[in-house]
C-alpha cells in the first residue's frame, strides 16, 4: 500500500485538500509522492495498517504521588476487612473516602484517582484515558473509555447527597431533571455536551464520526435512594462506579482493532494532564 497512516510530529499541509494539519494528528504519508494526506480525503478503513506507535495513557497509576499521614496500604486492609476480598472488596477498596490524615496532590482529586484505577483494574478489553486535556482549550476531560460498547467520556463527582431523578412536570410529561441532596445540578449533565463535542471533533477527523458516544456523570461516594437504578437525563448516565464499569463492559458493535485505532487517535489528540497544570472542566 502506498499510503502509511501515521503521527505527525510537526504541523504540515493535506496535499489534496490544502487544508492545515496540526501536530501530532493523524494523517497518510505517501512515500511515492513524499507529501502528506489528511484522513478527510482518505478516511481510514478498517482493513488499514494500525499506526506504530504506542498509546501514551496517563493512566492513574501514573498520577502525581500523595504526602500520607497514614498509608493508603493501612487503608486498604482496613476497607477490605469491612467488605471481603471479592469484586465488591475492590470496588470498596479503591473508593473509599480517603481519611482526613492523608493529603492528595493538589492537582489530583481523589474521585478521579479511585475511578480511574477500577477502571484500569476491571475494564480489560477496553482502552481507559485520564487527565486528558482538549486542544487549544483549558477543558479537562477526567476519564475516557474505548470499549466494545462504544466511546466513554466519564466525568467524576463526589458529593455525600443522595442522587436521584426527579420530573418537574405532571407524570411521563415532565422534563427530568437531576438532583444531588435535594438540590438541583442537572447543570452537571449539560456541562458533558462540552466533552461530547471535543471526542466527536476527533473521531471525525478519522472518519469515524459515527462511533458511539456515552456521556457518563458518576458519582463517587453519593447515595442513592432504594431500588434507584442508573438514570439518564438528557442523553447523559449518571450512574455509581460498579454500575457503570457493568455498562461499558456490555458487547458492542467495536471489535478489537476499531479500539486500537480509535484509542491511538484520542490518545496523541487529547494530550494527557500535565501534573503543574490546574485542571479545570467546561
Amino acid at each position: 500500500m502506498r499510503l502509511r497512516l501515521l503521527t505527525l510530529r510537526g504541523g504540515d499541509t493535506c496535499a489534496r485538500c490544502a487544508a492545515a494539519i496540526p501536530a501530532r494528528s493523524r494523517a497518510w504519508w505517501d512515500h511515492r509522492a513524499r507529501s502528506v494526506v489528511c484522513v478527510i480525503c482518505e478516511p481510514v478503513r478498517f482493513d488499514d495498517p494500525l499506526p506504530p506507535p504506542e498509546i501514551e495513557r496517563a493512566t492513574s497509576a501514573s498520577s502525581p504521588p500523595r504526602e500520607h499521614h497514614r498509608g493508603s496500604d493501612e487503608l486498604d486492609r482496613e476497607v477490605e476487612a469491612g467488605s471481603g476480598p471479592g469484586v465488591l472488596g475492590r470496588v470498596m477498596k479503591l473508593l473509599a473516602d480517603e481519611p482526613a490524615t492523608t493529603t492528595a496532590h493538589p492537582n489530583v482529586a481523589v474521585r478521579e484517582r479511585r475511578l480511574g484505577r477500577l477502571l484500569d483494574t476491571e475494564l480489560v478489553d477496553s482502552v481507559t484515558l485520564h487527565d486528558r486535556t482538549v486542544p487549544t482549550t483549558h477543558c479537562h476531560l477526567d476519564h475516557l473509555v474505548i470499549a466494545s460498547s462504544g466511546i466513554w467520556p466519564i466525568d467524576a463527582k463526589r458529593s455525600a447527597g443522595e442522587v436521584e431523578c426527579r420530573s418537574t412536570g405532571s407524570f411521563g410529561s415532565g422534563d427530568l431533571r437531576l438532583f444531588v441532596n435535594g438540590r438541583n445540578q442537572t447543570q452537571l449533565v449539560h456541562a458533558m455536551g462540552w466533552q461530547v463535542a471535543a471526542v466527536r471533533a476527533q473521531l471525525e477527523r478519522i472518519g469515524f464520526g459515527e462511533v458511539p458516544v456515552h456521556p457518563v456523570v458518576c458519582f463517587t461516594s453519593s447515595r442513592w435512594a432504594r431500588a434507584t437504578s442508573p438514570f439518564e437525563v438528557h442523553g447523559v448516565l449518571v450512574t455509581w462506579p460498579s454500575a457503570l464499569v457493568e455498562t461499558i463492559g456490555a458487547p458492542g458493535p467495536i471489535d478489537a482493532r476499531l479500539i486500537d485505532l480509535v484509542a491511538r487517535h484520542l490518545s496523541s489528540a487529547l494530550e494527557a494532564q500535565s501534573p503543574a497544570t490546574t485542571p479545570r472542566s467546561g
